[in-house]
């Protein structure tokens, strides 16, 4: 994989992790700790899957998926709210 690609991947990643971060402010403190620690793992699998670009692409993808899904599923069934 070019480096330049691995470091687009990273940068996006980084941008997922923000959301993750202010997920604070709708989410509770331990839903929040919960994407912060699929975050890393997440990241962790980029790193060890830095040759195979499908997967380091693949990575920021799924945790702002996870974060959408996490926000409505806590919203409509855990009555979260902002």
């Amino acid at each position: 994989m070019h480096p330049a690609l691995l470091v687009l991947a990273l940068f996006l990643h980084v941008a997922a992790g923000f959301l993750v971060a202010v997920g604070g402010l709708i989410m509770p403190a331990w839903a929040v700790a919960v994407l912060g620690a699929v975050w890393v793992g997440l990241l962790v699998v980029i790193v060890l899957k830095r040759r195979q670009p499908r997967w380091a692409f693949l990575m920021p993808l799924v945790s702002i998926m996870l974060w959408f899904a996490a926000a409505f599923l806590g919203d409509a069934y855990l009555k979260w709210t902002a």
